[in-house]
């Protein structure tokens, strides 16, 4: 396994996760109160980088984990794993155009700035999920 396909599953594993924690921390903060009104901006910032973090030590110890057991079995990058990535990547643009045209919607409504960060880190989270799934489906099922 390459160590962009790690990378890949380290974000599968972590961005769900991560997600959930957030919206978690958010109600809970929220519990009676409009969500608009809540100090969102933090939790946020600390959940991607938290995740960002978790993303970078899975992927590292995974490594390191492949390399003691198998020092010559660490697969070098190729043209089929940039393919790959181009086509995760063009995946994982429908999110982020999606999101882009809801923040565009709801700051045209002039709606809270919650709601607005939040459709874009939606949009983002599902961006990395649908171009990871694509990703691990074109590494194990092929380009075709």
């Amino acid at each position: 396994m390459v160590s962009e396909e790690r990378n890949i599953w380290a974000g599968l594993i972590v961005l769900p996760i991560s997600m959930a924690i957030y919206v978690l921390a958010i109600l809970q903060q929220g519990a009676g109160r409009p969500l608009s009104e809540l100090q969102w901006a933090p939790i946020m910032a600390w959940t991607i980088g938290a995740s960002i973090i978790a993303m970078v030590l899975i992927s590292v110890l995974w490594g390191s984990i492949v390399s003691i057991k198998n020092p010559r079995g660490v697969a070098r990058s190729d043209q089929r794993d940039r393919d790959i990535s181009r086509r995760s990547d063009r995946m994982g643009e429908i999110p982020i155009v999606s999101g882009a045209i809801a923040v565009i919607v709801l700051s045209a409504a002039e709606v809270d700035w919650f709601w607005i960060a939040n459709s874009m880190f939606v949009a983002f989270g599902l961006s990395m999920v649908v171009g990871g799934i694509a990703s691990v489906h074109a590494y194990h099922r092929g380009l075709a």
